[in-house]
C-alpha cells in the first residue's frame, strides 16, 4: 500500500467547502499576487454573466438550490501536520477573498443580508485571523474588512500595492444591477455555485509534481492555439505554412511580453473591434449569448463559425488573414499598450487614461474598430488620439454628473451605438461621431458642486486633480510629472488634501454648511507627500491656487490671462464659490473646449 504521503485527493468542493472556516498558508516563493486589473474585471463579467443567466424575476434565495454551478478550475493543497499551503490558486482565492470583503461591506447595512464573515476571517486556536493567512497582508486585509481608508507607502511591496488596486478595481467595477435585491441571492450564489477542483497532496513533492504536470507540462491548448491549429490547417502549400508558422510565434512572442495572456486579450479586442455585431441585451436566464459573448469566452469557436463574415474561404483567403490582418492589427494593439505604458510626446491621452478609464473589454476594441489596414500610419495616430481623448471626457463627464461608466453598466450601449458605429469611418466621420455621442452625456462641469470626497471616489478625484495640477503647471511653463501627480505610492507622491480646519468653522452658519464645503472639490487639493521638505514654490500648483497664497508674480500673470483667479481670501460660501467657479472653467478647457483630434492639454511639459 501507498504510504500516507504518497496520498492524493481530488474532489469537487464549493466556495464555501474552501474557504468556510479554513486556514491556509501560502509559501515565500508563492506569495507575491499578481493579478491585474483585467483579471478583476474578466472574474466580475464571468460570474455576473454566469449568475444572472440562472435569475428570474421573483427568484429568493431559496431558488439558488436550482441554479447551474459554475466552474472556478483546479486548486492545489499541500497538507502536511494539520496545516494547509496553497500550492496553485492563490491569485483566485486572494481577488474572490478581496471580493467577500466587498459583499460584506457592501450588505452591512441590509436587514436580508447573507453572512460571508466566516469565508474570509475566523478564529481558530484563540486567534483571529484571515483564512488565508499571510502576516504581511493582515494589515491592508483588516482595513479592507473594517471599511477603513488603508495608505499605501514607498515600503509598501508590490504584492500590498496590487491587493490595494485590486480591490479599489472591484469597489468601481462591480456590477450595478447586483446592488439591488438580487445582492443576498448572488452572495448564496457564489458560496454554494462556485466550483472548484480540490486536489490535495500529503507531500511537497507531489504537490509540485502535480503543479508541473497541469501548468508545465499540461496539453491543454489555449483558445489562441486553437485558433492558430484552425487557420493554418486550411493551408496546404508548405512554404505558407512554415511562412505563417514563423509570423505566428514572433507575434504571439511580442504579446507575451505584456503578460502571459495578452494573446487573448488581443483576440477578444480585435474580432469585437473588427467583426461582432451583436451582442445580448439582457443577461436574463434563457438569453442566448451573441458574438460579443462567445468572442469573449471562445474566439476560436466564434472564428469557426463565422467563416463567411471574415472573407476565409480559399487558402489564400486564411493566408493573408493571418499574413496580413492578423500581424496589422496585433502590431496597433502591441502600438496601443506601448503608448499606454510610457508618456509619449502627442499620445500623453493614451498614458492619463489608463489610470481612470472604461473597461479594458470595451477600450481595447474601440480603438481597433476605428482604424483600416489603408489607413496610414498618420491617420492611425490621429485616430488613436481622437479615441483616447473621447474614453478620457466620456469617464470624466459621466463620473461628474452621477453616471455609472462600470462595464456591466454601460456595455450594450457602448458596443452598439460606438464600437460598431465608427468602422471604415474617416477621420472627420469619427471625430464628428464621437463628439455626438458627449453631447449625449447630461450635465456638465457644473456638477462638482456635488462632488464630494468619500471612499469610493478617491481614485477619480486623484485623477481630477492630477490633469488640472498638470494643465496649470503647462500654462505657467513648469515642468510636472503626471505619475508623481497622480500615484500614492512613493515618497514624491501626492495626497488629497482639506484645504478647511476645524478653526474655519466659525465662517459657516451650520456644522452642515461646514461639512458640505469642506469636503466638496472645491475645498481639496493635491499635496507632495514630502511637502515639508519643498520650498513653497514646489507645491502642486492646484494646491497654491485654491489655498489663494504662495503664487509667484510669473504664475499669477500667466494663470490670470486664461482665468479669473481666485482672490477671496476669508473662508466661507463666498470662497468655495470662486474656487468652484474656477475650477469648472479650468475643467471645461482641459474636457471639452480643447480639440478631440489635438494632443492633451498639458502635454508640452511632461
Amino acid at each position: 500500500m501507498p504510504s500516507a504521503a504518497n496520498k492524493i485527493d481530488a474532489s469537487d468542493k464549493t466556495l464555501r467547502d474552501i474557504l468556510h472556516s479554513r486556514k491556509y498558508s501560502i509559501d515565500f516563493f508563492q506569495r507575491e499576487y499578481k493579478w491585474e486589473r483585467k483579471h478583476i474585471e474578466q472574474l466580475l463579467i464571468d460570474v455576473e454573466e454566469a449568475f444572472s443567466s440562472c435569475y428570474k424575476l421573483g427568484d429568493t434565495i431559496e431558488s439558488v438550490s436550482e441554479y447551474d454551478s459554475y466552474y472556478m478550475g483546479p486548486l492545489i493543497f499541500c497538507e502536511k501536520s494539520g496545516v494547509s499551503s496553497i500550492i496553485d490558486g492563490q491569485q483566485r482565492l486572494t481577488s474572490i477573498t478581496l471580493l467577500l470583503i466587498f459583499l460584506n461591506n457592501l450588505q452591512k447595512e441590509r436587514e436580508d443580508a447573507e453572512p460571508v464573515e466566516d469565508l474570509i476571517y475566523s478564529r481558530k486556536h484563540g486567534r483571529n485571523s484571515f483564512n488565508i493567512e499571510v502576516p504581511e497582508r493582515f494589515e491592508i486585509l483588516e482595513a479592507f474588512y473594517k471599511n477603513r481608508e488603508f495608505d499605501i507607502t514607498e515600503n509598501s511591496n508590490l504584492t500590498i500595492q496590487n491587493i490595494y488596486d485590486r480591490y479599489q478595481d472591484i469597489k468601481e467595477m462591480f456590477p450595478e444591477n447586483l446592488k439591488d435585491s438580487k445582492l443576498p441571492i448572488f452572495i448564496d450564489w457564489m458560496k454554494e455555485k462556485l466550483v472548484f477542483v480540490e486536489i490535495v497532496a500529503y507531500s511537497d513533492k507531489n504537490a509540485f509534481t502535480i503543479f508541473e504536470t497541469m501548468n508545465d507540462r499540461g496539453y491543454n491548448l489555449t483558445p489562441s492555439e486553437m485558433l492558430k491549429g484552425l487557420l493554418l490547417s486550411k493551408i496546404e502549400k508548405e512554404d505558407f505554412l512554415y511562412d505563417l508558422n514563423s509570423v505566428w510565434r514572433e507575434q504571439i512572442s511580442k504579446l507575451h511580453y505584456y503578460s502571459r495572456d495578452e494573446d487573448l486579450e488581443f483576440f477578444r479586442a480585435w474580432f469585437r473591434g473588427q467583426y461582432a455585431e451583436t451582442m445580448k441585451k439582457s443577461s436574463a436566464a434563457g438569453t442566448a449569448r451573441e458574438d460579443f459573448e462567445k468572442i469573449g469566452t471562445s474566439f476560436h469557436r466564434w472564428v469557426k463559425e463565422n467563416t463567411k463574415k471574415l472573407k476565409l474561404k480559399t487558402e489564400e483567403n486564411y493566408y493573408y488573414f493571418v499574413k496580413g490582418d492578423f500581424v496589422f492589427y496585433s502590431d496597433l494593439y502591441i502600438k496601443i499598450k506601448n503608448l499606454e505604458n510610457h508618456v509619449t510626446p502627442e499620445f500623453e491621452q493614451l498614458n492619463y487614461v489608463t489610470n481612470y478609464s472604461i473597461a479594458t473589454s470595451l477600450s481595447y476594441p474601440l480603438y481597433l474598430s476605428s482604424i483600416s489596414k489603408t489607413d496610414s500610419m498618420e491617420t492611425i495616430n490621429t485616430k488613436l488620439r481622437i479615441i483616447a481623448n473621447f474614453i478620457d471626457r466620456f469617464v470624466v463627464l459621466k463620473t461628474v454628473n452621477h453616471q455609472a461608466i462600470s462595464q456591466t453598466s454601460i456595455r450594450y450601449s457602448f458596443f452598439n451605438n460606438i464600437i460598431r458605429e465608427i468602422r471604415d469611418l474617416d477621420i472627420l466621420e469619427l471625430e464628428q461621431a464621437l463628439k455626438d455621442q458627449l453631447l449625449q452625456i447630461e450635465g456638465g462641469f457644473e456638477n462638482l458642486k456635488n462632488i464630494y470626497t468619500y471612499n469610493s471616489n478617491r481614485k477619480f478625484l486623484r485623477y481630477l486633480y492630477a490633469r488640472i495640477s498638470q494643465y496649470l503647471e503647462s500654462i505657467c511653463g513648469n515642468q510636472s510629472d503626471f505619475y508623481d501627480l497622480i500615484t500614492a505610492r512613493r515618497r514624491s507622491g501626492s495626497n488629497i488634501v482639506h484645504l478647511l480646519n476645524d478653526g474655519d468653522k466659525k465662517s459657516f452658519s451650520t456644522e452642515e454648511e461646514y461639512v458640505n464645503a469642506a469636503t466638496n472639490v472645491s475645498s481639496l487639493a493635491l499635496l507632495r507627500k514630502d511637502s515639508d521638505e519643498l520650498e513653497i514654490d514646489e507645491y502642486n500648483l492646484i494646491y497654491r491656487v485654491l489655498n489663494k497664497e504662495y503664487l509667484s508674480d510669473a504664475e499669477k500673470s500667466l494663470l490670470s490671462k486664461k482665468y479669473p483667479l481666485p482672490k477671496v481670501k476669508k473662508v466661507g460660501l463666498e470662497w468655495v464659490e470662486e474656487n468652484l467657479n474656477f475650477l469648472i472653467k479650468v475643467c471645461e478647457d482641459i474636457w471639452i473646449n480643447s480639440p478631440l483630434d489635438g494632443e492633451s492639454p498639458a502635454a508640452n511639459n511632461v
